[in-house]
């Protein structure tokens, strides 16, 4: 979710912020569909936007590769500097979560093991932020010929798509590996593995100037039939009957195996029609905005969801009957809302707080 905006050494993409701007709105879209009823268009869109965060565990390995093309230096410095970007929000966010939840979001029941449970789970929403350290740590590991790192990549994507199939489909024979691999498992790196990997492989590709910028219309069309029937794969194949299809849903639908090729098709089709999505100025910027600020959305974000469901029920739709446009309406509004908080926050030199540098970057023309 991490903006490179700042990199002066390299050529600015606009595509990868296309892509953040679509996660960072269908994250808001899940935790807005809650709002409305468990069924029909509300549900689909939920179910949908679900490509949020591996879109954004791609844009991470994406990143990484492409800015540290020639090396990320001293690991301790590297380190250091991605956890002042992902561990110290989390370290100050997590409590203020727990404080909320457990008094007026109502997301934690009374009672220590409910608490408990909450914090082992990585703090609601902020699991991330526990994620992304885990990866960077695993690239210290990365081979850094591109063969190898494309066989790795593969091997990883196999590996990412087979113990996800397992922990839904295969019998577990201890209870400490059901505590584990069902109710933790979004929290551990190798789940996500896959995703990383792949945006490496195509970081790398990008910095070594092997992946072209020219997109014919028949590729354009295509991208389109792939992301369609991905979002339709996926769809129809939701893997709630399988053995623990408990944990096909919520935070653990992330992790299902029919996810990968709609995340896959969402990233391709954001490379194919950027040129013409970005074409109006006032798109561009906005869009460039949305990702430079994205880390900071996402945390904040559902405070700010949380204000608008109780202060204006009336957005719902007309009558208190819920609509879609009351959705959308509530989407949109938590996004400029959070938006507007977060650069508040920069402002005031808080932005270590939500992952930003403290130098503010400066938006680059977008090419």
């Amino acid at each position: 979710m991490e903006s490179y905006l700042t990199t002066p050494a390299k050529k600015h993409l606009a595509w990868p912020d296309l892509v953040r701007c679509v996660g960072v709105i269908a994250v808001i879209a899940i935790h807005t569909s809650a709002w409305f009823p468990s069924h029909g268009v509300y549900a689909t869109v939920g179910s949908l936007a679900r490509v949020s965060v591996p879109l954004f565990v791609l844009l991470a390995g994406l990143v990484i590769a492409y800015r540290y093309s020639a090396g990320v230096g001293p690991p301790g410095r590297f380190l250091h500097k991605r956890a002042m970007r992902t561990l110290l929000p989390w370290l100050f966010w997590a409590p203020l979560y727990f404080v909320a939840s457990f008094t007026f979001l109502g997301e934690i029941s009374p009672g220590l093991a409910a608490a408990a449970g909450w914090w082992s789970q990585g703090a609601g929403h902020l699991y991330f932020l526990l994620i992304i350290p885990q990866l960077y740590v695993a690239y210290l590991l990365w081979p850094r010929g591109e063969r190898w790192a494309a066989w790795l990549a593969v091997a990883a994507i196999c590996f990412q798509l087979g113990i996800s199939a397992f922990r839904l489909y295969g019998t577990l024979p201890v209870p400490w590996a059901e505590t584990l691999l069902l109710d933790n498992a979004f929290e551990l790196f190798f789940f996500w593995i896959g995703y990383f990997a792949l945006g490496v492989l195509v970081g790398r590709r990008i910095a070594r100037g092997r992946w072209g910028s020219g997109v014919s219309w028949k590729l354009r069309l295509l991208s389109l039939f792939a992301f369609g029937g991905a979002l339709a794969l996926y769809g129809l194949l939701p893997m709630t009957s399988a053995l623990h299809g408990q944990f096909a849903g919520g935070t653990g639908a992330f992790l299902t195996p029919t996810l990968f090729p709609a995340v896959c098709a969402t990233t391709w089709l954001c490379f194919c029609w950027v040129d013409i999505l970005l074409a109006r100025r006032v798109v561009a910027r906005a869009v460039a905005g949305i990702s430079k600020h994205s880390l900071g959305i996402y945390i904040v974000h559902p405070l700010v969801l949380f204000g608008i469901g109780r202060t204006l029920p009336s957005i719902y739709g007309l009558g208190g009957t819920p609509t879609v446009a009351g959705l959308a309406g509530m989407v949109l509004l938590t996004l400029v809302i959070s938006w507007t908080g977060v650069v508040g926050m920069t402002r005031i030199r808080l932005g270590i707080l939500v992952g930003e540098a403290a130098k503010p970057a400066v938006v680059p023309a977008v090419q």
